[in-house]
This record gives C-alpha cells, structure tokens and sequence, in this order.
C-alpha cells in the first residue's frame, strides 16, 4: 500500500511539473516539492536583505548629493558622485548574488532557473512566503525610489551644468563692463 501511495504522489508531481513547464501556472499548489534545500531558501532571503539594505544606503547617497547641489558644494558634489558609483556597484553585485540564490532555488523546486519571483513564492514552503515577498515588494519599491531621486539629481545637475556653461560664455561680456569704466 505504501509503494502505490508513493507512486500516485511521485505521478502528481511530475502532473504539477508538466503543467509548470508548460506555463499553465497553478496559483494555488495542492502540494509542494519535498526535496527543497531550506539552506538555498535560507540564502536567498539573506540576499534579498543585503539588496535592499545596498538599495537604502544608495538612496541615502542621493539624498546627500541632492543635498550638496542645493548648498552648491561643487566639492561635495564630486565626492558625492564618486561614493554613489561606488554604492551602485555594491548594488549590482548584490543582485548578481541575489539572481545566483534565486536560480538555486528555482532549481531546488523544479522550475526554471531564470523563474521569477511570481511564479516561485506559490512552489516554496508556506512559512517562507510572506517574509520573502516582503523583501521582494521592498526591493523593488526602494529600486523605483532610486530610479527616481536618480533622474531628479540628473535633471538637477544637468540645469546646474547648463546654467554654469551660459555664465561662462557671458563672462567675458560681464568682464568687459568691469574693466570699460576703469580705463576711462
């Protein structure tokens, strides 16, 4: 009796699986995978953490540049540049090693590696969805925020550039004024 119980289980998984792949996706899984690595799981959530702190410290960045250009701190603003490619850097390889736990996952329940997080929350064990789709919500709310104070300070430092280049180009105009009543 135990075989032919554990052979029907063995036959409605390889049904999910057949439906998985072939993108008839199942919302509400009547079952989950077993053989999940909870290290991979554990991993992945740990990595999703690190992304998002590395996403606050790069708002934080932009924040100060902002900042700096307000108080027009040319220096500042330079220092400012220099520390947000380097934090953007930490974010890139953050999701470098995010998309590697990600992948693990994916594979350790049978789907795809490049699955997304949609299709992976519903196949992983009830205890770990919220908090993973909590990190996933909150990275990807931070990342829209960034993109944001991102084209705010482009657009800031642009008008800042453009406004400095128009004075440049009338200095010698300005000069010229100053010095026409001192030769007289």
């Amino acid at each position: 009796k135990n075989s032919k119980s554990h052979g029907q289980f063995k036959s409605r998984i390889r049904c999910f699986r057949d439906r998985f792949f072939g993108h008839q996706f199942i919302d509400n899984p009547q079952f989950v995978f077993i053989n999940i690595n909870s290290q991979s799981i554990t991993d992945l959530i740990e990595a999703l953490r690190m992304e998002l702190q590395h996403y606050g410290e790069l708002l934080a960045r932009l924040d100060q540049q902002q900042e700096t250009v307000f108080r027009r701190d040319a220096e500042g603003v330079l220092d400012g540049s220099a520390a947000i490619e380097s934090q953007a850097a930490l974010v890139e390889e953050a999701r470098r090693e995010r998309e590697l736990c990600r992948a693990s996952v994916a594979r350790s329940v049978g789907a795809p590696a490049d699955a997304s997080f949609d299709h992976l929350l519903p196949l992983l064990p009830e205890d770990y969805r919220p908090l993973i789709q909590a990190l996933v919500e909150e990275n990807n709310e931070l990342l829209t925020r960034v993109r944001a104070r991102s084209r705010q300070n482009h657009l800031l430092l642009s008008r800042t550039v453009d406004l400095m280049q128009r004075l440049m180009l009338r200095a010698p105009f300005y000069l010229s004024q100053l010095c026409i009543p001192h030769m007289k």
